[in-house]
């Protein structure tokens, strides 16, 4: 867990550590969804392992009062179904993000450009003058599709309403 002051800050009588949510989300669980999405995002597994730990020290007492852990909750799910990343790339990749922000379910990170780009995720999947949707899981990536509907029907098998 992180410290509510910095190590910087002059010597306290104690060093409150906050992880309970209350009316707002703690700083901890804060912290430990950023640090889960910027591992998922920049490929870096020692951010979703800290996460995890963090995740780990507080499940005892969520089981026990659910009610002052809903962000830790939040991030629970996260943790436990799949996680969805959805690489966008090409000229039109700003019009097909927007189009698909307000779509995609809470458990997908949407990144993209127009141009080859340094993200993991994006190596080795812009074609010049093609906008191309990769719906990928754990960096394993389905076909590549050139329609919105096509990407969420990816996303969610039922999304086009038929069974």
């Amino acid at each position: 867990m992180f410290f509510y002051t910095s190590d910087l800050d002059s010597v306290l009588i104690a060093r409150k550590i906050d992880y309970s949510d209350q009316v707002i989300p703690s700083a901890n669980s804060v912290m430990a969804h950023n640090l889960f999405l910027l591992g998922k995002y920049f490929y870096q597994q020692q951010y979703i392992d800290r996460s995890d730990d963090m995740l780990a020290a507080i499940v005892p007492q969520l089981m026990e009062h659910p009610d002052y852990f809903t962000h830790w909750l939040e991030l629970l799910l996260l943790r436990t179904s799949k996680f969805y990343e959805v690489a966008i790339v090409g000229p039109e990749y700003e019009r097909l993000k927007a189009d698909m922000d307000s779509k995609v379910p809470p458990n997908c990170i949407l990144l993209g450009g127009n141009e080859l780009q340094t993200l993991k995720l994006l190596e080795n999947k812009f074609t010049s003058g093609i906008t191309r949707i990769y719906v990928c899981v754990d960096k394993m990536c389905k076909m590549p599709v050139t329609d919105v509907q096509k990407a969420l029907e990816q996303l969610v098998p039922d999304a086009s309403g038929s069974k």
